[in-house]
């Protein structure tokens, strides 16, 4: 039982870990491109709201991905508790 608990408390670690990774990826690539725009309005304003996608993008696919390890570790979990259950008694 405690390999299912393992496995979503990583699925947490990970999401929160590529959370992290996602926003300094999506700040970094936002001031090198207002860095690049020359001050051009058009171009900071793209920045911005490329950033603002790549950020929500970014942590949508953590979140889908964090959703099925979860589920994988439910159903380890269950499946340890079935065997616990339906194992003949000695």
């Amino acid at each position: 039982m405690e390999t299912g608990r393992k496995i979503k408390r990583i699925a947490n670690i990970f999401f929160w870990v590529s959370v992290v990774i996602v926003i300094l990826g999506v700040l970094g690539g936002m001031i090198a491109g207002i860095v690049m725009s020359d001050g051009e309005f058009g171009f900071i304003l793209l920045s911005i709201l490329g950033a603002g996608v790549a950020a929500a993008l970014g942590i949508f696919f953590a979140w889908v991905i964090k959703t099925f390890i979860m589920g994988y570790g439910e159903l380890v979990e269950n499946s340890a508790i079935i065997r616990e259950n339906t194992a003949p008694k000695a």
